[in-house]
């Protein structure tokens, strides 16, 4: 019996954190590609609040505040427990480092940092994914990092017990075999699609 297609969640401000995290592992597999996120989405983070800090007019302490509070409320709605030990042990840290970041221009290195981290995170994709992801600005720009400090703590310390210690909202275990099942999916529309150009080839040349 032929396996149904499963359909792959949409991610928007509706999405459910459960089906957030999925749709970050059908584009995020790859050890690979996890590693180059935890070394680019800290320097992203970390450039948001330099970014922030070079306004004018507004004191360091509440900039800092402002994003970090905007960036801490929608990675514990995500991501619960782990979403508050993702604010304590990143977010906040990077904020602090932005504030003692005094020795450069603030504006100019935020922005390039910022591009050399996304031009880094895209690479990244390119060459260790074999899907490619539809670009997505709310995933990419503030979804992203809190989903892939749980895809890190799942492929460390497993799923068991994350919803009875209210770390999270959902079984993070169902969530990996769900993203798997979409991966095999889009994978084999993307080997027919390959072979229905081929055989069109073929014709043409004879």
């Amino acid at each position: 019996m032929a396996r149904a297609a499963v359909e792959l969640p949409k991610f928007d401000l509706s999405t459910s954190p459960r089906d957030a995290f999925k749709y970050h592992l059908v584009y995020h597999h790859s050890a690979e590609i996890s590693n180059n996120h935890v070394i680019f989405l800290p320097i992203y983070i970390y450039s948001l609040f330099l970014l922030s800090l070079s306004v004018k007019g507004v004191h360091p302490l509440v900039t800092m505040s402002q994003v970090s509070l905007a960036l801490a409320g929608y990675s514990c709605v995500i991501g619960r427990g782990l979403g508050v030990i993702f604010t304590v042990v990143c977010i906040l840290p990077l904020g602090v480092a932005a504030i003692a970041t005094t020795f450069v221009d603030r504006f100019w290195a935020g922005l390039g940092l910022m591009f050399f981290s996304l031009l880094n995170q895209v690479a990244g994709h390119k060459r260790f994914e074999v899907l490619q992801p539809t670009p997505n600005l709310l995933h990419g720009f503030v979804a992203a990092p809190v989903l892939e400090f749980i895809s890190v703590w799942y492929r460390i310390f497993g799923g068991d017990g994350l919803v009875e210690k209210g770390l999270l909202s959902f079984d993070p275990t169902q969530a990996v075999k769900e993203a798997k099942e979409i991966r095999i999916d889009l994978i084999e529309m993307e080997l027919q699609e390959i072979e229905k150009k081929r055989n069109m080839k073929a014709e043409k040349q004879q």
